[in-house]
């Protein structure tokens, strides 16, 4: 009993000491038990220590700082439940054209007469660059205009000739008077010869025939043989057919003419259809708007062979294509359709922004970094393709031109994680290190 009445007395001096120490660092001193509010004079002695600190009061600032740290752990912890921000996946990328660079060439060449841009120059799509002097392919192109004009007639021509129908010419070939005059003529000078073949055939048809109808009375009386009448009855035949050749024949010869004209009508539309080209090609114009580049021709006069590059265009599209490098850690949650943001290294994000864009494509397998420093560790990579909404930042009302080449860097949003989430990932982390042997 006596050993516990002084652990008692050690506890009671060891809960005062630091009581006292508590209210020091409170900056408030030690009340005696005379102090306390409710006692009566006298009371005191009878209070011992562990009364006196059931019957202390707690200071109300005291209890205000300990309710506020409480209220803000609390508010913190619920805001970080639900406060949610973009999770992204990151890669270092570099602008590279959404169309292939432009080739300028002439199919034709020629003499340069005209160059509109020089190099460096910015030009829409349809402007032109050059001219050739056109003045062969011109030539070309009327003479092959005048063979098919004549080509045309001659088929309307001879169809009238062939089929025995009236002699039309179309619309296109009406339109050439002295085409049409020539041909008529000439329709109506064959046409004149075949009838008057075929008029010398009957009239020797009529003398025959009328020689019969007088000698077939005296054969009948036996003055003339019959072997007469049989000889005058086979030369009515054989005039006869002759006239019937004379037709089919003129009808044969045209019919033949025909094919071959049209034939040549084929080759000739062929012909006019590639110099009518040559005529346009003359006059070089851009593809695509771009920036002029690498201008190989420049002297007035210049003879560009075909096929010859006279200059090259870089495209300068109202979309971008971005290539970025995605660790292949990164990869797992990259589909087709993400919205990405696109930051060029040449231009502040904090001042000028971004560019949006969707996630086009990701590479079926890795790359290797060709292009890594000697010595280092190979670097393997998924190839990722952004298309950006933009093919330019804004900035004051002017546009910052973005061209093939420049470097920037790619987010791609994948979800959302809360903000408790990323504070409770090192400690899911490090107690799964914990596990592990």
């Amino acid at each position: 009993m006596m050993e516990i009445s002084s652990q008692i007395a050690a506890l009671r001096t060891a809960f005062s000491a630091w009581r006292g120490q508590f209210r020091f660092s409170l900056g408030q001193p030690a009340r005696r038990a005379e102090q306390r509010p409710g006692l009566r004079a006298g009371d005191a002695a009878f209070i011992d220590d562990i009364q006196d600190a059931m019957m202390a009061q707690s200071p109300t600032s005291s209890s205000l700082v300990l309710y506020l740290v409480a209220l803000v752990m609390l508010s913190g912890l619920v805001w970080a439940y639900f406060a949610r921000v973009e999770e992204v996946t990151r890669g270092n990328a570099k602008i590279i054209s959404k169309s292939r660079e432009q080739v300028v060439q002439s199919v034709d060449g020629g003499i340069l007469v005209d160059l509109k841009v020089r190099e460096g120059q910015v030009v829409e799509k349809g402007e032109i660059l050059l001219k050739i002097d056109p003045t062969r392919a011109n030539a070309a192109y009327r003479e092959g205009l005048s063979k098919k004009i004549s080509l045309k007639a001659d088929i309307a021509r001879l169809k009238a000739e062939a089929y025995r129908q009236p002699l039309q010419f179309p619309d296109d070939v009406a339109e050439h008077k002295a085409v049409v005059q020539q041909q008529t003529l000439s329709y109506q000078s064959r046409r004149q010869a075949l009838e008057q073949s075929i008029a010398a055939v009957q009239n020797s048809y009529e003398l025959v025939m009328n020689e019969l109808t007088l000698t077939t009375p005296l054969a009948e009386r036996g003055l003339i043989s019959q072997v007469e009448i049989l000889r005058m009855q086979r030369q009515a035949n054989d005039l006869r057919t002759q006239m019937t050749e004379l037709r089919n024949r003129f009808q044969a010869d045209a019919n033949t003419e025909l094919g071959r004209a049209e034939a040549e009508l084929d080759q000739t539309e062929e012909r006019v259809v590639g110099q009518a080209d040559m005529v346009t090609q003359a006059t070089v114009l851009a593809q695509v708007r771009g920036t002029v580049k690498n201008v190989r021709v420049s002297s007035l006069g210049a003879v560009i062979q075909p096929g010859e590059v006279i200059m090259e265009i870089i495209p300068l599209e109202d979309q971008l294509l971005v290539e970025a490098k995605i660790k292949p850690g990164d990869i797992a949650f990259l589909t087709p359709g993400l919205a990405a943001t696109v930051k060029i290294s040449a231009y502040d994000y904090g001042v000028y922004g971004g560019l949006k864009g969707t996630l086009q494509h990701i590479s079926p397998d890795t790359f290797n970094n060709e292009q890594r420093v000697a010595g280092a560790e190979d670097e393997t990579y998924y190839r990722a393709l952004v298309l950006t909404e933009h093919g330019s930042l804004e900035a004051g009302g002017k546009s910052l031109p973005i061209i093939p080449g420049m470097t920037a860097t790619v987010e791609i949003r994948t979800g959302e994680k809360t903000i408790l989430d990323y504070l409770l990932k090192p400690i899911l982390k490090a107690r799964e290190a914990f596990r592990e042997r």
